[in-house]
């Protein structure tokens, strides 16, 4: 993996990590198959709108890295005019290799979020593997996501630092 610094053009400071691998994930029952083109997203990110700014963050750095990633910001043209109930149900159940939902009080009580996070639930149920990578925005408690699950907190990682994780995760490193 490389990693590199590019500059913010308005400032000439670093405006963030850069990060490119060529290894593509492979199946952990048989490393030769690779499984780079098996899922339509890499990760799918699940927040409420009220942590849109944190979350765009993080999108944004993915995006720079190559990672197919499902952001609504990203998806207006596909999402318009679809049944939502059922894209998104595919999209967090079936169509993405790991699932980053954003937990907050914001979070608990969306509908739209309840959704999705249900759907990540039944394919995590059903594969019994990592699949729901927990983020915390804050201290509150989702139904089915048990305490003994690890997470990361926004109280010690910053947006580049879970991007960067995100990145390793998905391209199992690190």
């Amino acid at each position: 993996m490389q990693v590199r610094v590019a500059a913010d053009p308005s400032t000439n400071r670093p405006a963030g990590l850069i990060l490119h691998s060529n290894a593509p994930y492979t199946s952990k029952i048989n490393p030769d198959i690779d499984l780079s083109n098996f899922y339509e997203f890499e990760v799918a990110l699940s927040f409420a709108g009220e942590d849109r700014d944190f979350v765009k963050c993080v999108a944004a750095k993915l995006k720079d890295n190559g990672v197919k990633i499902f952001y609504d910001e990203y998806e207006q043209v596909n999402l318009w005019g679809k049944n939502l109930y059922e894209h998104l149900d595919q999209v967090y159940r079936v169509k993405s290799k790991f699932c980053v939902i954003f937990i907050s009080r914001n979070y608990k009580d969306k509908l739209w979020t309840n959704h999705e996070r249900q759907s990540a639930q039944a394919r995590a149920f059903q594969e019994n593997e990592e699949y729901i990578l927990p983020f915390r925005l804050d201290n509150t408690e989702i139904p089915g996501l048990r305490p003994t699950i690890g997470y990361l907190s926004k109280e010690n990682t910053s947006c580049e630092q879970l991007a960067i994780a995100i990145y390793k995760k998905i391209r199992s490193i690190g």
